[in-house]
């Protein structure tokens, strides 16, 4: 806990906007007392806007029998430090900017990404949080401008990066990809999973700046 202690320090001196935690906070391994404690630390992050969170394939534990806590345990302990959980849902962080947050592809009774853009307004600058880098080429071509996703951990151990690559397991392993008027970034995650090693990859937070084009009111 101490060193998320001293990236919420470094995030507090960045003069947030809003921040968007994208999945895989907490996983299998987690134990309830844990999933509390994370959160409690993460809804210490300032910002003006808003803390916005999607479920990732581990934060509901889905790939044990024994879970450490429930789902209601876990959305209580997010809710509870003010953090406001997207599940396919679309909302206005501002005058300016919409954020649509997806469940992730492992659910069946997710909705399309062409169905949540219907639920926000096109005129703004609009964000989709997806945990998986899926539907990238689709995303680009609704109106969306900006995707944001995670989940790969960059491989994490060599040479998981480059077999991912290989296999074609992701649209974007990593890094950000451009298309016309619509812009990928898919970060490697403060952390890894399963084992607390990290060979490929580095962990971090990505700060995003969205500026006016110029001529723009």
């Amino acid at each position: 806990m101490e060193k998320l202690e001293k990236v919420v320090e470094k995030l507090n001196k960045e003069n947030l906007d809003f921040l968007i935690l994208g999945g895989d906070i907490v996983d299998e391994g987690t134990t309830l007392q844990g999933v509390k404690e994370v959160f409690k630390i993460l809804g210490k992050i300032k910002n003006r806007y808003g803390l916005y969170f999607i479920y990732g394939n581990h934060d509901m534990s889905r790939y044990t029998k024994k879970p450490n806590y429930t789902l209601k345990e876990l959305k209580e302990a997010i809710e509870k430090e003010n953090i406001y959980i997207l599940e396919d849902k679309g909302i206005d962080i501002n005058k300016d900017i919409n954020l649509v947050g997806r469940k992730d592809r492992i659910f069946k009774n997710k909705k399309d990404s062409e169905e949540l853009i219907k639920e926000v307004d096109k005129n703004k600058y609009i964000i989709v949080a997806s945990h998986q880098p899926t539907d990238l080429e689709k995303n680009s071509k609704l109106g969306y401008n900006l995707q944001i996703s995670g989940h790969t951990h960059n491989g994490q151990i060599f040479p998981f990066n480059l077999l991912i690559k290989f296999f074609n397991l992701a649209e974007l392993i990593y890094g950000q990809k451009e298309f016309e008027n619509f812009n990928v970034i898919v970060t490697s995650g403060l952390s890894g999973w399963g084992y607390p090693i990290r060979t490929a990859g580095n962990s971090e937070y990505v700060i995003i700046n969205i500026l006016r084009k110029e001529g723009e009111i």
